[in-house]
């Protein structure tokens, strides 16, 4: 159903609508490019109430996956230079950090300077970067980004795609072999 908000012929009300949700818009990832930007590299991985980062926080590949997809689909629609080098400064450090050079795919978390924490491999994780990856690559046409994107795709499909029960295992170890995920309590 399509509510007429982001069409030309929108009513006022609508168009009232559209300008307070790109206020917002603004605000949100005006504020992640300001207090959470890490000058480390990347963002960090948690900030408190008082806008004051952790700086001993691990940083997740959700997260980062999530702010490069975020900045990267921003641009798609507000092509503005500083959402530009803000995904790029994401898709930059998944790169430099999570990465798994060795076995391919992304790593689950790092130290908050960007050391290895958790090699696993988290379907869920793998995907959010296969996303942020693509996304980044419609912007900026990084070879590299859809080069990542298809092999993160192929790895998911390789190794966690169970074509005897369907679906797919959703953790491995850093080396995609299987894991032992313990039940809970």
């Amino acid at each position: 159903m399509n509510s007429g908000i982001f069409t030309k012929t929108a009513s006022p009300q609508q168009l009232n609508f559209r300008a307070e949700l790109r206020r917002e818009l603004d605000a949100i990832l005006h504020w992640w490019g300001t207090v959470a930007k890490d000058p480390g590299g990347g963002f960090y991985g948690a900030v408190n109430n008082n806008d004051e980062p952790d700086l001993s926080a691990p940083k997740g590949s959700v997260m980062m996956a999530r702010i490069c997809w975020t900045f990267s689909e921003a641009v798609r629609f507000y092509p503005l230079s500083e959402w530009e080098q803000l995904s790029t400064r994401a898709f930059e450090y998944l790169v430099q950090h999570f990465w798994d050079h060795q076995h391919g795919g992304t790593y689950w978390s790092v130290k908050a300077n960007g050391e290895l924490l958790d090699g696993r491999k988290q379907i869920y994780g793998q995907a959010f970067c296969l996303y942020a990856f693509a996304a980044y690559y419609r912007i900026v046409d990084n070879g590299l980004a859809l080069n990542l994107a298809k092999d993160l795709f192929e790895y998911i499909e390789r190794f966690s795609r169970d074509p005897d029960h369907g679906g797919y295992v959703e953790a491995f170890a850093q080396d995609w072999s299987p894991i032992e995920i313990p039940a809970p309590e």
